[in-house]
């Protein structure tokens, strides 16, 4: 299996919370901003770091994975401590 395929077999695993029988896009919209903050290069050590940058592409990602305008993301201290990826 290469690197590629193993990633793409766990990001299709990923549990996500179901609310009113919508899937929450918190943790893959994290797991994107992460992801963007590594390849624009705001990432650069072995953390993640809760900046200005990271909260606006997450809240950017649940918008666009968003199915309706349910899942907002606008207590991110709340949805962080929810997601535990």
């Amino acid at each position: 299996m290469t690197d590629l395929s193993a990633y793409l077999t766990r990001f299709r695993k990923l549990k996500t919370s179901r609310l009113g029988g919508q899937e929450a896009p918190y943790k893959p919209a994290l797991l994107l901003a992460v992801l963007e903050g590594i390849e624009d290069g705001s990432m650069l050590n072995n953390q993640i770091i809760i900046t200005p940058e990271l909260l606006a592409a997450f809240q950017s990602n649940c918008r666009d994975l968003s199915l309706s305008g349910r899942f907002r993301a606008n207590n991110f201290a709340l949805i962080a401590e929810s997601i535990m990826i």
